[in-house]
């Protein structure tokens, strides 16, 4: 069993901006959809939970089977990250998979460069990969330790709708798997086809977690009664 669990975390930006008291507890199979608008705080939530930004306050737990998870086994994909053009997808799995340590980095970057459809491309330098190849090869980045829980920030924006299937594809096999996918987005229609679990921040607050199984009405329409409520 994975878990995630988020424990009272604050993260201020002077006056400007914070997080406030964020507490989440995720677990295996659970593709869990963080939504809200721009400048909400997904981003910075993403931020906090890969240690990039220092919590004023609170906790991030990260286990399996009830031992703390080792921070390869944490994939990611931050908002508007790059592969390195110059390099082949080869080098550029090559690379990330000798900095996580990975045993077989040849075998895996053979499986990976299959899972995401690059296979064809793996000789060819990354300047010459269209957007959605690109946000391909960088998902394959977070896959090559065999990560059990993945972070992604934005990870299908701006794709077309054949790249945006593979990548939600490739990510259920992931879920059933055992793992625990937390994904951002501010596309309310995407977030309901896929995920199993969803979470609602605005201006900083976490307003809640719940099954998208349980609506009785449109994620659009609960997710703006659910805003008017917090307002009112």
């Amino acid at each position: 069993m994975v878990e995630l669990k988020i424990t009272n975390m604050k993260k201020s930006f002077g006056d400007k901006f914070s997080l406030q008291n964020i507490n989440l507890t995720l677990k295996s199979g659970d593709l869990f959809v963080y939504i809200g608008p721009n400048g909400a705080g997904k981003t910075t939530t993403v931020r906090c939970l890969l240690n990039l930004y220092k919590l004023d306050n609170g906790s991030i737990y990260y286990q399996k089977n009830k031992k703390p998870l080792k921070r390869e086994k944490i994939g990611f994909v931050l908002e508007k990250e790059k592969p390195y053009d110059e390099l082949t997808s080869i080098e550029y799995l090559s690379l990330f998979g000798n900095i996580y340590g990975v045993k077989g980095i040849n075998e895996k970057i053979k499986e990976v460069l299959k899972n995401v459809n690059l296979n064809e491309d793996k000789n060819k330098r990354i300047k010459s990969f269209s957007k959605g190849m690109k946000k391909k090869l960088i998902l394959a980045k977070a896959l090559i330790s065999e990560p059990n829980i993945l972070i992604l920030d934005e990870p299908l924006e701006g794709l077309e709708v054949e790249t945006r299937r593979e990548i939600k594809d490739i990510l259920k096999e992931e879920v059933l798997k055992g793992s625990i996918i937390f994904i951002t987005t501010h596309n309310l229609f995407e977030a309901e086809n896929f995920c199993n679990i969803f979470g609602i921040i605005d201006n900083g607050k976490l307003l809640g977690k719940w099954d998208i199984s349980d609506l009785d009405c449109s994620l659009e329409e609960f997710y703006l009664n659910r805003k008017k409520n917090e307002i009112v």
